[in-house]
């Protein structure tokens, strides 16, 4: 039996378990038989996602039963929906999404464990803009304006036509998702198999998240600036 506990501060519309090989596993929350369908991930085709019901306000304990033996994959489980997350680094509760975010690290901000993409809308006139990042965790910037354009090196700058809207979406790496989550202190761009502790002078029994920040932009237009003239 595998046993996890987690709070909840709110209760998202939709909860749904990610994880490998569901259907060797009989699975409670709070005691509460999950037996929905199981349906394919879209972001990891190894994974399935399993609808939960049950989840309560306070305390919640997630019981995974197996008979284990070799073929038993025992990876990663993550909670997936329309929720932030508070953490002391022992327990994490689920709490609403936050309103927006400012520059500056998102874990603090409800996305501890996010990797996703994270975009921001930048109202702007008709032209054409440059967008420059400072430097930060982000692996990738995206500006999207017309077209999408990718800046995957340092410096992260790119240029892209916009009628009213310009986005800057910024991809973090997958350490605080994939981790190793208790290994400390934190190695913030890589991850050897070494690092997946449980005991040791280098273990935490804390989670050791790395900073994940939004940098400060800078925007101007290109499509205004003087043309060099010969002669």
């Amino acid at each position: 039996t595998l046993r996890f506990s987690f709070d909840a501060a709110y209760l998202p519309p939709a909860l749904r378990l990610r994880m490998e090989q569901p259907g060797r596993f009989k699975i409670f929350l709070n005691g509460i038989a999950q037996e929905g369908p199981c349906l394919p991930s879209r972001i990891d085709r190894c994974f399935s996602e399993l609808p939960l019901s049950g989840l309560l306000q306070g305390r919640n304990v997630l019981e995974l039963k197996t008979r284990f033996d070799g073929t038993v994959e025992l990876e990663n489980l993550y909670l997936c929906g329309a929720f932030g997350v508070k953490t002391d680094g022992l327990i994490s509760t689920l709490i609403p999404l936050p309103a927006r975010l400012t520059a500056g690290d998102i874990v603090p901000q409800g996305f501890p464990f996010y990797a996703g993409r994270i975009d921001l809308e930048i109202p702007v006139s008709a032209g054409t803009y440059r967008v420059e990042a400072e430097a930060s965790e982000a692996v990738l910037m995206h500006v999207k304006g017309r077209e999408d354009r990718i800046a995957a090196f340092p410096p992260l700058s790119a240029e892209a036509e916009a009628e009213e809207s310009l986005f800057a979406g910024f991809v973090f790496s997958q350490k605080n998702q994939f981790g190793p989550l208790h290994f400390f202190p934190p190695l913030p761009s890589c991850g050897a198999p070494g690092e997946f502790l449980t005991e040791g002078a280098q273990y935490s029994e804390r989670f050791a998240l790395v900073p994940q920040r939004i940098p400060p932009l800078r925007l101007w237009r290109t499509d205004r600036l003087p043309r060099k003239t010969s002669g």
